[in-house]
């Protein structure tokens, strides 16, 4: 995952990360490292300027921009389509 720079946050950027990690415990979400190679890269951004462009060639599925919490839904929608289910807390 990378953070945009959070010039302007409109929401807590932390919980859609939280949010992940507790809804996909198998998937690993970690710090993004310009040298390492992902299956994806989520990018958080804290608003919906884009002001903050990002390039991402180390990436087996590319980037999904988060730039607001109703967003996180592009994340689902990907981890679905690999096969990968949220876990549900009844």
């Amino acid at each position: 995952m990378k953070y945009c720079g959070g010039c302007n946050p409109n929401y807590e950027r932390s919980g859609i990360v939280k949010r992940a990690r507790s809804e996909y415990p198998r998937a690993e979400f970690t710090p993004y490292d310009k040298a390492g190679y992902y299956d994806l890269v989520l990018v958080i951004c804290g608003c919906l300027e884009e002001c903050f462009t990002f390039a991402c060639s180390n990436s087996r599925h590319g980037a999904i921009p988060i730039r607001a919490p109703e967003e996180y839904r592009r994340l689902q929608a990907f981890m679905e389509a690999v096969g990968e289910r949220a876990e549900t807390t009844n």
